[in-house]
């Protein structure tokens, strides 16, 4: 997942390099520049659907290692009630920290890949937090070479078109980084109420072992 949006960032990144070196080569500023800034929103929005897409994805996933870790709590209470149950014996033990230290490391693997799942989720807000700021400079200097270059009539169509265009994008990603935070904090709440799990199917293998 991290590779798939590091990808879309250098499409994006390259985008902008190729707007640059166009703005370069120009000495006037052309109709044409408007429609490559909206070129570029647009990409930028598709990019958006994208992540947002494999965030869905993430919460299935979310949903899946939670049943995991319920269903690995149930096995360590059955497992303890079994032993309370049944006499107690050497292979019984041995068996029991058998099923403890699988637990343990299966506890630890959930745990790696939900704070994998939280790193990726904050370093994609941060990318598209840069990205928001980088556009929100590029419709200023575009803004700026438009006044410049255009009539006054024209110049006012553009520009409400512009700050139109421009609002309902700082909506859209206003709500997506919203919506990411609460992803996020919604991980760390999970993280708080399935970790660490108490050690203490250890503790009754060992009180065992040695009464």
């Amino acid at each position: 997942m991290e590779e798939l949006v590091e990808d879309d960032i250098c499409i994006l990144n390259h985008e902008k390099a190729d707007n640059g070196h166009k703005r370069d080569g120009e000495i006037p500023v052309s109709a044409y520049s408007g429609d490559e800034s909206v070129a570029s929103h647009f990409a930028l929005v598709t990019a958006y659907e994208d992540i947002k897409k494999r965030l869905k994805e993430t919460e299935k996933e979310n949903s899946f290692l939670k049943k995991r870790v319920r269903i690995l709590e149930e096995k360590l209470l059955g497992s303890r009630l079994e032993e309370e149950c049944s006499s107690v014996g050497r292979e019984q033990v041995n068996r029991a920290y058998q099923a403890y230290r699988e637990a343990c490391i299966d506890r630890d693997n959930l745990k790696s890949k939900l704070d994998k799942m939280m790193k990726e989720t904050a370093e994609s807000l941060k990318n598209l937090n840069e990205q928001l700021q980088s556009k929100e400079v590029e419709l200023l200097q575009l803004k700026t070479e438009v006044e410049t270059q255009q009539g006054t009539q024209l110049l006012c169509l553009g520009i409400q078109q512009e700050n139109a265009m421009c609002m309902r994008l700082k909506v859209y990603i206003g709500l997506q980084i919203l919506y990411k935070r609460r992803h996020l904090k919604s991980i760390a709440v999970l993280k708080l109420h399935y970790f660490p799990i108490e050690d203490w199917g250890f503790c009754f293998c060992c009180s065992v072992v040695f009464n």
